[in-house]
């Protein structure tokens, strides 16, 4: 078999007009993706647009407190006992009328559960209705305390007239 033709057909058209066609459009098209790149690596970046200020942080509240660490204290797992170490350190944020966000400082240890809503949460009548309070918890730290139902603008309850649920 060395040295033998094998005696194949030759190629006697030629690409067609599309086929040429098809191959300039595909270089034109690597050329202009490889003068973005270039230009994007090599021009300045744009001016920084300033970042309007967050809202400055504030020791919690003492309502805000005693009503989380009421919910830390109803059972021992979920990552209570690190949400309790957090919740003394932790900052109070933005408050709107359904949240108020909390942050913890990223030194202090986190629950080994990473985003999740407390299974504990607490209820209370009031005129305006049942309101609900309950803890979200992101990247194992304390977030927020939800409220839900109620009046808008109500005050915090005092934690002994709180009724505790567990699950959702």
């Amino acid at each position: 078999m060395r040295g033998q033709s094998l005696n194949l057909p030759k190629r006697t058209t030629r690409p067609s007009r599309n086929t040429h066609r098809l191959r300039r459009w595909v270089f034109r098209g690597l050329a202009a993706l490889a003068i973005g790149v270039v230009a994007a690596f090599t021009t300045r970046p744009l001016a920084q647009i300033p970042k309007s200020d967050p809202t400055p942080l504030k020791d919690l509240d003492p309502e805000v407190f005693d009503v989380v660490e009421a919910l830390l204290e109803q059972i021992d797992d979920y990552g209570a006992q690190e949400l309790r170490a957090q919740l003394v350190v932790a900052r109070q944020g933005e408050s709107r009328s359904d949240r108020v966000m909390l942050t913890v400082p990223q030194d202090v240890s986190r629950t080994l559960l990473d985003s999740y809503v407390f299974p504990v949460y607490a209820t209370v009548e009031t005129g305006g209705g049942l309101v609900s309070y309950s803890l979200q918890i992101v990247d194992g730290r304390l977030r927020a305390l939800i409220r839900s139902g109620g009046v808008v603008g109500a005050p915090m309850p005092d934690p002994q007239t709180l009724t505790f649920h567990y699950g959702g």
